[in-house]
């Protein structure tokens, strides 16, 4: 009960409203030249990308105008792919106890991964619009949410004004805080706190984050530490040995011969990893290199790259059917990370060598017991590649030099990589839990549907 007074009180701070119209309005004045000086940017990125079309008109607040609900209408904003996955249980929990779910995205493969996922199962699955005054108030109008679900870290002024204005509480979930935006925060608390104030709960993904949101001034009466979302993402398809050796030989590699997975790689990565498997099989190690680069548009560059060694390599997009002596196997498609980190030996996370920074996720190749190599710098997964780390589950390397002796000592040493597949299967035993915690916050914040 003191959680659900606690949301409606700050409805009628006349205090907490003045601060955050005088952020709002500051917002609106630096919007317009903001949007204008970053326009030609996403623009080119939109069109690399592509898909950004498709259903354009909810990005300008033209979504369907769903009417009123029976029950409580929910309204998730999932960013891209890895939050559309990580809200699975979170949607299957809250239409089980009788909500019904509205589900937007930002990007354009999130968006088609969501219709595939939850067309079949929400009241709507959508694009978010951009946070420009008329454009959300539209929004708002026409889907008309009783309870609003924002994921990590996004806090998007208009959108947080628009519910506190029909007195509508945004939650910020799996809410999570980088050491870059951490950074960035701090410089501008005085417009930070206020949008913070204006939630009605926040569930930290991590100790760390809970810390840095609470320094940034969110009440700690609404926080929780509820855990990580994208743990207990159930993995599918998760494949038997039949289908792995299968799959190992669709893409031309031998079934005795490790592989080196090059997981959501970035720019320069890749040819990291390609010099290392160079010098592994000069070295007397013979292995594989399975490369997903996170872009998939990145083929071109990638292909440029290949064609100025020796090693046999293909494109998966180029055909199904490579030849038997391919040593390094480019899957430039989306959805297939999951099958191709089963038939790893050990993954290397991208997005952690220089100049590159951040990390993708090392969460689902430690779901499926997989060895795990990053670079040094994993800031957004900061605390769970620590832990995997302490679990020895991962190693850390600073350099190419030093990629390359340890996944040399790892390939050599078939009982470590056996350990180390035991003790990340332990950490994600472990650490399960976050979407049943998190339901158990939104029941007790908001009434449960009648």
């Amino acid at each position: 009960m003191r959680n659900v007074l606690i949301h409606i009180s700050y409805f009628g701070d006349l205090e907490f409203s003045k601060r955050m119209i005088g952020v709002i309005w500051l917002y609106r004045f630096l919007f317009i030249p903001a949007f204008l000086l970053l326009l030609p940017y996403y623009l080119i990125r939109m069109v690399r990308r592509g898909g950004y079309l498709r259903d354009f008109k909810q990005r300008i607040g033209f979504a369907p105008c769903l009417g009123r609900s029976e029950g409580r209408r929910v309204w998730i904003q999932a960013v891209s792919v890895g939050e559309v996955l990580a809200v699975e249980p979170l949607v299957d929990g809250l239409i089980g106890l009788g909500y019904e779910i509205v589900l937007t995205t930002t990007t354009s493969t999130g968006y088609k991964l969501a219709r595939k996922k939850y067309d079949s199962k929400v009241r709507f699955t959508g694009l978010f619009q951009l946070d420009f005054l008329p454009i959300v108030r539209s929004s708002w109008k026409r889907l008309r949410p009783d309870i609003c679900l924002l994921m990590e870290s996004e806090l998007w002024p208009e959108h947080l004004w628009q519910a506190h204005q029909r007195k509508v509480p945004i939650i910020l979930v799996n809410a999570r805080m980088s050491d870059r935006s951490f950074k960035r925060a701090k410089l501008v608390k005085f417009a930070y706190a206020p949008l913070l104030q204006s939630l009605a709960g926040l569930m930290a993904s991590g100790q760390q984050d809970l810390d840095r949101y609470l320094n940034l001034g969110i009440d700690p009466e609404k926080a929780q530490l509820t855990g990580n979302l994208k743990i207990d993402v159930e993995l599918s398809p998760v494949i038997d040995a039949e289908k792995k050796a299968k799959l190992m030989d669709e893409i031309g590699f031998s079934k005795n011969i490790p592989v080196i997975l090059g997981s959501s790689t970035w720019a320069g990565e890749e040819l990291a990893l390609t010099e290392v498997t160079q010098r592994l099989i000069l070295a007397g190690i013979q292995c594989h290199l399975l490369l997903v680069p996170r872009h998939a548009e990145r083929r071109g560059e990638i292909r440029k790259q290949l064609e100025g060694q020796s090693l046999t390599w293909h494109f998966r997009s180029d055909s199904l059917s490579p030849p038997k002596t391919t040593v390094i196997y480019v899957a430039d498609t989306t959805g297939e990370l999951v099958r191709f980190t089963q038939i790893s030996s050990v993954a290397f996370i991208g997005k952690t060598l220089p100049p590159n920074e951040g990390s993708q996720t090392p969460i689902e190749a430690a779901a499926l017991g997989i060895p795990t190599v990053f670079g040094p710098a994993t800031n957004n997964f900061r605390i769970i590649c620590e832990e995997l780390e302490e679990a020895e589950a991962s190693v850390r390397i600073q350099d190419i030099d030093t990629l390359f002796e340890v996944l040399k000592a790892l390939l050599d040493d078939t009982d470590r990589l056996n350990n180390m597949s035991r003790a990340a299967t332990n950490w994600h035993k472990a650490n399960l839990g976050a979407s049943e915690r998190t339901l158990e916050f939104i029941k007790n914040l908001t009434p449960t549907p009648s």
